[in-house]
């Protein structure tokens, strides 16, 4: 879970970070501004809690056992309400049965399920589990315990297909195709005429849930099965298991858990229902190199809190401290907000302010995806290895904080064009390989702003490439490693001079590793491999290893090149009596603390250069 220290890090931000009054006019709003907190929130939406269908305003309304959710192209909303074995609606405020009825049984929490088609009014369901509405308005329902796909058109129910063993999830794609995961059967596709066939993406018959949009090539689908997440898009299938390690610290066992209702935000991100943990997860698949990246996976919502025995309860808020019980279907509405069945509370639930952006991905050929970025807008790269970007939510990201700052303080500091920011991660890059494709794909007015985060761990892989050999050699001599500086500083002024003749601004970050700012960071492996400590003479682990990133950071200022140093500012957030760890104990990469912080640092670097008001010539 995310750790309620953002307050102190403003704090710690506040105190280098240039303060900018707002004197200006506010400008309109820009298309990624964020008016939510910071991390995800969860409210909700509807229902009492209160186990009965009734009918009405939406906190007033009741359900039984809501199960599966969709969203229609009006903006109305469907709800299979299992156990109560009707499909609800919700439009306009309020709450009513848009189909099934079904005769009272021994309590109020229970009703009699059964089967039969005819008007909305006098059909009969049982135990529905899924709903899915197509773009013309049909809803489609996977009926459960009828073992069958029933078809709501035009007020009338009729069933769509058969002798399925059982039908949960339901979705449908933009070209009327109808997607069941049939559990204990395996994933059915249904043509609109109602044609079957089994989907052979996997073997796995415990098929839960299922998602689909978009329409031929551009079709996207993904689903969850016992053992994990798919993910296809075309012809392109990715997976996921469930027991894979994850992001953040994916050097010891963090599962990214199991699945059951999904989500997906594009071809590379999904968000999952777990009702086991009561839990909703975030989870970006990995990435390929260059721009290698492991998967990610983090709670939005639900699951169990530290220290604590219960998973279950009912609590909005953030992703800290906010309660599910047994969530099951997922719904995605326009504006990206993530609807939930929480079935245990009886409520429809809403998790807002999930950003699913991250760092580039690969295109299906392999290579780069390199980003477009809208006409207009203040075109911001920020790119580096894999400390760039790793262990995040977009707006808690290192590029994200960014993206919010410009945004937030442009009036102030005269930056008129909207700021859109991407962000590239190269894992273990070399300088000059990074530099190359800068070179390739940003040296013509592709970008405005080039920010370069470089690390020990850059500098390391370049002198490696500088003697053709995996490791920097041991043994050089004082007058060998400043002969080396000299080639790095030189090639470094090649990239700037590059970008810089297609019309971008180029800065260097110098970001020091987690030993280099306290010996509590990153305490469980030396963060820098031998060929670095003799790189940088007689500095040793536990000792005095600030000076390595002292010393190549002023390395990096001497290329002549802009840079924005972060050594300083870094100890000193870590000087305060309560401290926030700043980088994971398991691996090289910041914890979210820690990207927040970097992310506001190089704000108040760029605020201070403001390079969008300086010619170009004199970047």
């Amino acid at each position: 879970m995310v750790r309620s220290s953002y307050a102190r890090l403003a704090g710690v931000a506040a105190a280098t970070v240039l303060a900018v009054a707002l004197v200006a006019p506010a400008f309109a709003a820009c298309p990624h501004e964020r008016t939510a907190p910071l991390q995800p929130q969860t409210s909700t939406f509807a229902g009492s809690g209160y186990p009965r269908v009734t009918d009405g305003p939406v906190k007033a309304a009741g359900f039984i056992d809501p199960f599966g959710i969709a969203v229609g192209p009006d903006g109305s909303i469907y709800v299979a309400d299992g156990d109560a074995h009707d499909i609800r609606r919700i439009h306009n405020g309020v709450v009513d049965v848009f189909a099934g009825t079904a005769p009272d049984g021994l309590s109020v929490q229970q009703r009699i399920g059964g089967y039969r088609d005819g008007p909305v009014r006098t059909a009969r369901f049982n135990r529905p589990t899924g709903v899915a509405v197509a773009k013309d308005g049909t809803v489609y329902v996977s009926d459960e315990a009828n073992q069958m796909v029933r078809k709501i058109s035009h007020g009338i129910v009729s069933t769509f297909a058969k002798n399925l063993a059982h039908p949960y999830g339901i979705a449908v794609d933009d070209d009327g195709n109808v997607y069941v995961a049939d559990f204990g059967a395996g994933l059915d596709e249904f043509t609109p005429d109602g044609t079957r066939k089994v989907l052979s993406y996997s073997s796995e018959p415990t098929v839960c849930g299922v998602y689909a949009r978009g329409a031929g090539k551009d079709r996207i689908l993904a689903y969850t099965d016992f053992k994990g997440i798919h993910l296809v898009k075309g012809d392109a299938a990715k997976y996921v298991a469930s027991t894979d390690d994850a992001e953040p610290g994916y050097n010891e066992t963090h599962p990214i858990g199991p699945g059951c209702g999904i989500v997906a935000f594009d071809d590379n991100t999904v968000a999952i229902s777990d009702d086991f943990d009561s839990a909703v997860r975030f989870v970006r698949f990995s990435v390929a190199s260059p721009v290698g990246a492991p998967p990610m996976v983090r709670i939005i919502s639900g699951g169990r809190k530290a220290g604590s025995l219960s998973i279950a309860g009912y609590r909005d808020g953030s992703a800290e401290v906010s309660e599910l019980d047994q969530p099951r279907g997922l719904a995605l509405e326009r504006n990206g907000s993530i609807l939930v069945a929480d079935a245990g509370n009886r409520r429809i639930r809403t998790i807002t302010g999930v950003d699913p952006r991250g760092s580039a991905g690969l295109n299906a050929d392999g290579t780069v995806a390199v980003a477009e970025q809208p006409s207009g807008s203040y075109r911001v790269v920020v790119i580096g290895n894999s400390l760039t970007f790793a262990n995040a939510l977009w707006p808690d990201s290192i590029p994200g904080q960014i993206e919010q700052g410009l945004i937030r303080d442009r009036a102030a500091i005269g930056l008129r064009a909207c700021p859109d920011v991407v962000a590239y991660r190269f894992s273990a890059g070399a300088i000059s390989d990074i530099g190359s494709f800068l070179g390739t794909y940003y040296a013509d007015h592709e970008a405005d702003l080039i920010v370069f985060l470089i690390d020990t761990a850059n500098v390391g892989k370049e002198l490696a490439t500088l003697h053709s050999r995996p490791e920097y050699p041991l043994g050089k001599t004082p007058e060998e490693i400043a002969g080396d500086w000299l080639e790095i500083q030189a090639r470094l002024r090649k990239i700037r001079d590059t970008v810089s003749r297609g019309g971008a601004a180029f800065t260097l970050v110098a970001l020091p590793d987690g030993r280099s700012i306290s010996p509590l960071e990153n305490t469980r492996r030396d963060q820098l491999p031998d060929s670095l400590l003799d790189f940088y003479s007689e500095v040793r682990p536990n000792f005095q290893t600030y000076r390595i990133a002292l010393e190549y950071q002023r390395e990096l200022a001497a290329s002549g090149v802009k840079t924005i140093g972060l050594t300083a500012p870094m100890l000193h957030a870590e000087e305060g009596p309560i401290r926030v760890p700043l980088y994971n104990p398991q691996d090289y990469h910041p914890t979210i603390d820690g990207d927040i912080l970097i992310g506001r640092l190089i704000l108040a670097g760029l605020e201070q250069w403001k390079p969008w008001k300086v010619p170009a010539i004199n970047r």
